[in-house]
């Protein structure tokens, strides 16, 4: 398997809702291993941290249906 990471540092709350908000919306059909969050009060950012893995993706089978 293969383990993919995001990370994202913001300042705020809202900065961090939005993205993450932007990275949910082009990644729905990932799954979610880990998160982690911490602060760094040097810098004042919030980081958050996703590990996840993309979809397997699904064999597709054509064939035949019966009326």
């Amino acid at each position: 398997m293969i383990y993919k990471t995001y990370t994202t540092e913001a300042e705020n709350a809202a900065q961090l809702k939005s993205g993450l908000d932007t990275f949910f919306a082009t990644n729905e059909d990932i799954e979610i291993i880990s998160t982690d969050q911490s602060y760094s009060a040097a810098d004042k950012k919030i980081l958050f941290t996703i590990i996840y893995k993309e979809p397997t993706a699904k064999n597709r089978i054509g064939g035949f249906s019966s009326r």
